[in-house]
């Protein structure tokens, strides 16, 4: 069994970045909104005008697509706190953590069972077969830090695609995920 490891801080230099990222985009679309051709784009198109562009779907990162595949699919006791990839040698570990309100066995065999189900079955992304999707459920998570965690289940590729979902209950699964661990005083 791995160690659980705290979300790392976030650091000043992703913030910046972050922030000037969206100053960008929103002058951008200011600059987009403002019609600069004057009223030339208001008129008919002419033969050497484009046709409009049609809509694609941009592919989602992982952590936007799983955030959705659990939106869709799930109806958590606690909430998403945070979601860590985090590149292996041989695939992805994917830390996802689940804050709970009360350090409760029954809350977090629920939370996992939606959360495993929804990301291993959903529609929008196809895990890839070398991943592990670890769920750390916490108590007492703050935006200063992530609270105690109280709880580890693991997933992988090989047992998520055998799994009878429909067949078991969340207390049940728990038994048959690759990895289980719960201590309600808090795992050290």
């Amino acid at each position: 069994m791995r160690r659980v490891r705290r979300p790392a801080p976030r650091r000043r230099a992703r913030a910046y970045v972050t922030g000037m990222l969206t100053l960008l985009s929103a002058a951008l679309w200011l600059v987009g909104c403002s019609n600069p051709l004057g009223d030339a784009s208001m008129r008919q198109p002419t033969a050497t005008a484009l046709p409009p562009a049609t809509a694609t779907s941009t592919p989602l990162i992982p952590t936007d697509a799983l955030q959705t595949e659990i939106a869709a699919g799930a109806t958590l006791d606690g909430t998403i706190w945070a979601m860590d990839p985090e590149p292996q040698a041989d695939g992805m570990e994917f830390r996802i953590w689940d804050a709970l309100t009360t350090p409760s066995l029954e809350d977090a065999q629920s939370d996992a069972y939606q959360i495993f189900k929804a990301i291993w079955t959903g529609a929008s992304y196809q895990i890839p077969s070398n991943w592990e999707v670890h769920l750390v459920f916490v108590v007492g998570a703050t935006t200063q830090g992530p609270g105690t965690p109280i709880a580890v289940a693991n997933l992988t590729y090989q047992t998520a695609h055998g799994f009878p979902w429909a067949q078991l209950s969340p207390a049940q699964a728990w038994q048959r995920y690759d990895g289980t661990l719960y201590e309600p005083g808090g795992i050290s």
